[in-house]
């Protein structure tokens, strides 16, 4: 905390006589807080043998932990088995508790996107996109609500480095880079073996009410898209580590996202969603610094 100094004067009685007294009163300073979340490793139990690995999910977290402690912020950072449903959710509503007016959050998380089916018929797409965490997938709608507790004024930015509601029967391979979704058939099998579950988190959703901080949702690509990842990292990571520069970026959060996108291959087209609240004061911040 910044400390200020003020003098005070004080009169007495018969002649004025003043003292200089310090006041000391605590400036606050703006918080950053970040969670990342990486699953690179999935169970196989829930999702069957034939699964991928990337350790470029691996080095994005680590990226990503470089430029969030640069930036000044205090990290948690959930890994592999660890990346389970309930450590995200009660670490990201534990996180969110702690911020104040004008605070800042960032979730990032790296891995591979998948989708259910919408049995809770919110809006026109036929599946709802997820994460897929270690233990199960988890509904970008319960990670929105997980936030409900956030006070009103928090910046929030949530990245997610993995294709978003991927609803394709097949994945081009043109492209010389690993696709970042698992195949349409271990997606749907899981989801059939497990539909009483998920439908029921996607039923619990049509309750959950908006959280009133100011959220900003940057997919690493459209939902008619697939993500990609080379040896190093995903594409979106690689081209947010490259733009930032190591922090010698110094242009603002929206020319910022621009930048990102036009470094993007024209195959993969990330998109930047406003969930709740407005953008005005996050878009007008210095990228990834507190």
């Amino acid at each position: 905390m910044a400390t200020k100094y003020r003098e005070l004067s004080i009169k007495t009685e018969g002649p004025a006589i003043f003292y200089k007294m310090k006041i000391k009163k605590e400036l606050k300073q703006k918080r950053g807080l970040a969670v990342l979340i990486g699953a690179s490793t999935l169970s196989a139990t829930h999702y069957g043998s034939s699964l991928p690995y990337s350790s470029s999910i691996e080095r994005d977290i680590a990226d990503f932990e470089m430029m969030a402690k640069l930036g000044g912020m205090e990290v948690k950072t959930i890994q592999n088995e660890e990346a389970t449903r309930q450590q995200v959710l009660s670490n990201i509503a534990k996180t969110a508790k702690n911020l104040n007016l004008g605070d800042f959050l960032l979730i990032y998380f790296s891995g591979y996107g998948g989708n259910i089916a919408n049995f809770a018929g919110v809006g026109t797409q036929i599946h709802s996109p997820t994460w897929c965490l270690f233990d199960a997938q988890i509904l970008h709608s319960e990670i929105i609500a997980s936030l409900n507790m956030i006070q009103s004024g928090v910046d929030v930015l949530i990245v997610s480095d993995c294709s978003n509601n991927f609803d394709l029967k097949t994945i081009s391979t043109e492209q010389k880079a690993n696709p970042r979704v698992l195949q349409k058939g271990i997606i749907d099998t899981v989801y059939l073996a497990n539909k009483d579950f998920y439908d029921s988190k996607s039923l619990a959703m049509l309750s959950s009410s908006a959280p009133s901080a100011n959220i900003v949702w940057l997919k690493a690509c459209q939902p008619n898209q697939v993500s990609y990842e080379n040896d190093i990292n995903g594409f979106l990571t690689n081209s947010i580590k490259h733009v930032w520069n190591g922090g010698l970026y110094n242009k603002k959060y929206y020319q910022f996202m621009q930048d990102v996108i036009l470094l993007m291959p024209p195959y993969q087209s990330p998109s930047i969603e406003i969930v709740c609240g407005n953008a005005t004061n996050l878009f007008a911040q210095k990228p990834l610094f507190v």
